[in-house]
């Protein structure tokens, strides 16, 4: 059986992508659980039920690793056996995804199995850990060494026996999940593969969202990647500091460097 999870995060099924596109896909062999992120009530629990969904969370934001082993959790008291894909709720999978997924599981060697995650005709995932960053097509994701390839958790079609004895770290909070998951899984010598199966994803890179918020936004960026990287790890601190510089000319306040020296005194 496919397990389809969706984190909504204050918006309602009706107003998510990725609800939307599961309620028209062509194949209905396979289950949705929602985990509800969401600051206020919206209505996502009768909205689920519904369209005969299982509905998850309800109690706040708790982090998606958190949301991710609740429903994990629920699968394993119900004995589910199978897959269970991941999505964003601002993902688009294409009408055929569960089936062309499902396809390819079946006649492909590999674990866990990663779709090309596209924005305006541009690969955002998967993406290579080290080199150039971007793939510019199928064919070079397909012929990268799988140990140098990272992915988003949406869409990741992942064997449920990998979470036997496994659980997201709950140390992250946002950012930096996927990044953790796939670099266990390469430890553990769990095989991953690209696909050649589309999805559209969401990218708010090209938003500009108030200075509070995206201040807010820098604070758990920071913390994730700190937590995933170590807070001596020089990539990483080049990373926050380049994305600093940028809030900081955006919004003309020196605040997103406040943010990373408070962090550097709260980590001695």
């Amino acid at each position: 059986m496919l397990y389809v999870l969706v984190v909504i995060h204050n918006r309602t099924c009706a107003d998510s992508i990725a609800c939307r596109s599961l309620m028209s896909q062509t194949s209905l062999d396979f289950r949705v659980l929602v985990y509800d992120n969401s600051d206020t009530d919206l209505g996502i629990k009768d909205e689920c039920a519904a369209n005969g969904w299982t509905y998850l969370g309800g109690t706040g934001n708790h982090g998606l690793p958190a949301a991710y082993n609740c429903a994990l959790d629920h699968l394993k008291a119900e004995n589910a056996a199978g897959f269970i894909c991941i999505m964003d709720d601002d993902t688009e999978p294409g009408n055929t995804f569960c089936s062309d997924m499902k396809a390819e599981a079946e006649k492909n060697a590999a674990d866990i199995l990663l779709p090309v995650m596209m924005n305006k005709g541009r690969i955002l995932s998967p993406w290579r850990e080290r080199g150039r960053r971007f793939f510019r097509s199928y064919e070079e994701c397909a012929s990268e060494p799988a140990g140098n390839i990272l992915a988003f958790n949406s869409g990741m079609l992942i064997p449920l026996d990998v979470f036997s004895d496994y659980r997201y770290n709950e140390d992250l909070f946002l950012d930096c999940v996927d990044i953790s998951f796939l670099r266990d899984m390469k430890r553990r010598g769990i095989r991953t593969a690209v696909v050649p199966v589309y999805c559209e994803q969401g990218f708010s890179g090209t938003e500009r969202p108030s200075r509070e918020a995206a201040m807010n936004r820098f604070k758990l960026y920071s913390g994730d990647m700190r937590t995933c990287y170590g807070e001596k790890d020089l990539r990483c601190r080049l990373v926050l500091l380049k994305r600093a510089a940028h809030l900081a000319i955006i919004y003309g306040s020196l605040e997103p460097f406040g943010i990373l020296l408070k962090r550097e005194k709260e980590d001695r």
